[in-house]
């Protein structure tokens, strides 16, 4: 199950850029910590 289902093929931490209603509301690193708990933090964008 593991091998193609939990994200453990990918490279972490994962990058990922949230939106709503077409407007970033910025880049979040997420860490794969244990089965199944991740996190995200919040990247600084210079340009914010």
């Amino acid at each position: 199950y593991y091998e193609y289902n939990d994200g453990r093929e990918s490279n972490w931490p994962i990058d990922f850029e949230i939106y709503i209603n077409g407007k970033s509301l910025g880049i979040f690193t997420v860490s794969l910590e244990s089965e199944p708990v991740f996190s995200a933090t919040k990247k600084v964008v210079n340009n914010e």
